[in-house]
């Protein structure tokens, strides 16, 4: 880390290497529609060389040093969908005449289940549609490379959820539901989506995403204090029972409180900081410093509880 006022010298040997001519055809694309093309690296970046791509022909070509890669299309046709093709490439030679089709990505299927315990809510399903109960679905992108990714579910001609369009990569999946519901479980197959990554390969057709709603939910509030006193700030709430890529942010000021309502029950930590813009809280590595001064809370169901926080000063870790 390089602070202000500091100087560095670095020094780097370079040495030429080939370069390899790598040439093909969209095939699928729609003249005049333009495309992007990119070629993704084994550490899984977006190489940066200049691309040559024939809007009229679908005709792509540029030049890579040798190296295992993954070309990629993507391409929205007239009618708004996105197009997108995928082949994985070993570049030690040139290679001419590559065919890349462009299809419709696989929809990825959201299916809701309620575990009602209130008797008023057992046939909140019928004449309603389950996914109705939700607010928001969601993918977004957790890779550091690529500019932030957002993959909203949407309903699809026969009134399922589904989220289509999408692009390979690795997501966290965020589930809003609407009140008395929270959420109890995302799963997909045998991956807990709340304490891992949804991955997203190339080619096959994802299991769908499984997401359990609840309505015996819990809440916390509470003041923010700074030297005993109360203070404005903002708030991070961090379930036990999922990664930090699923916090949730409230805010506070020195005479209102804060409020997480629709939570499941279990164990939280809630920190609270002067604000959190310019904090990477959702990445467990820079949040971790701070997880020592957090408050921890067991919440019951049904019920909200009341704790105070202390404000954390940013640069300022647990010893």
């Amino acid at each position: 880390m390089i602070s202000g006022g500091q100087q560095v010298q670095a020094d780097f040997a370079l040495k030429p290497e080939p370069l390899f001519r790598v040439a093909g055809t969209a095939v699928g694309s729609a003249p005049g529609t333009g495309a992007q093309v990119q070629f993704i690296n084994k550490a899984g970046e977006n190489v940066a060389v200049p691309i040559d791509f024939n809007v009229a022909t679908g005709e792509f070509s540029t030049r890579l040093p040798a190296g295992s890669y993954v070309l990629q299309i993507r391409e929205t046709n007239t009618q708004g969908s996105l197009m997108s093709g995928d082949l994985s490439l070993v570049v030690n030679a040139d290679l001419e005449n590559l065919s890349v089709g462009l299809g419709l990505p696989p929809m990825l299927p959201v299916e809701v289940e309620l575990h009602p315990t209130n008797s008023a809510n057992e046939g909140a399903d019928r004449g309603l549609r389950r996914q109705q109960l939700l607010a928001q679905v969601r993918l977004v992108s957790t890779e550091k490379h690529v500019q932030p990714l957002e993959f909203p579910a949407q309903t699809d001609e026969r009134g399922a959820l589904v989220v289509a369009n999408f692009m390979p990569g690795r997501y966290s999946v965020e589930a809003t539901p609407l009140p008395p519901w929270c959420v109890q479980s995302v799963t997909t197959g045998n991956v807990d989506l709340l304490q891992e990554d949804l991955v997203l390969g190339y080619g096959g057709r994802p299991e769908p995403i499984h997401i359990v709603l609840r309505d015996d939910c819990s809440g916390v509030r509470g003041k923010i204090h700074a030297d005993g006193k109360p203070a404005s700030g903002a708030l991070v709430l961090i379930p036990d029972r999922a990664s930090a890529t699923h916090a949730q942010i409230g805010m506070a000021s020195a005479d209102v409180d804060y409020l997480f309502a629709t939570l499941a029950p279990g164990d939280y930590r809630v920190l609270a900081f002067p604000a959190v813009e310019g904090l990477e809280f959702r990445n467990p590595e820079v949040l971790s410093p701070y997880l020592s001064k957090a408050v921890r809370v067991t919440l019951p169901p049904n019920e909200i509880s009341n704790i105070d926080v202390e404000r954390i000063t940013l640069g300022k870790e647990s010893q």
